[in-house]
């Protein structure tokens, strides 16, 4: 009989695996959020004007309101002081008219 050839050693196919991790380019796989400097630069300079024109109002009125209620405050604690004590001398003026002389 024949005898076969020898048969060829068969080296193991190696398969490539899928890889589990899709590979993305360093470039794609950081992205950085606008910056907030960004967004500032589109809000116009008119409008950034009228919001610290704004702001400030606020607190001028607010401020001014606070002091307008103290100043009120102390000039009626300050009449309402002086009224007694005049009302609290003149009575005390009539008080020693009515009694008279005071004999020692």
């Amino acid at each position: 009989m024949e005898e076969a050839p020898p048969a060829a050693e068969e080296e193991p196919v190696e398969e490539e695996a899928p890889p589990a991790v899709e590979e993305v380019p360093l470039e794609e796989e950081i992205q950085e959020p606008p910056s907030p400097a960004a967004e500032v630069v589109a809000v116009s300079e008119e409008r950034i004007e009228e919001i610290v024109r704004n702001v400030v109002e606020d607190v001028v009125t607010r401020e001014l309101g606070q002091t307008m209620a103290d100043m009120a405050e102390r000039v009626i604690r300050e009449s309402v002081t002086e009224a007694a004590e005049r009302v609290i001398r003149e009575t005390i003026e009539a008080l020693k008219a009515s009694l008279g002389p005071v004999e020692d």
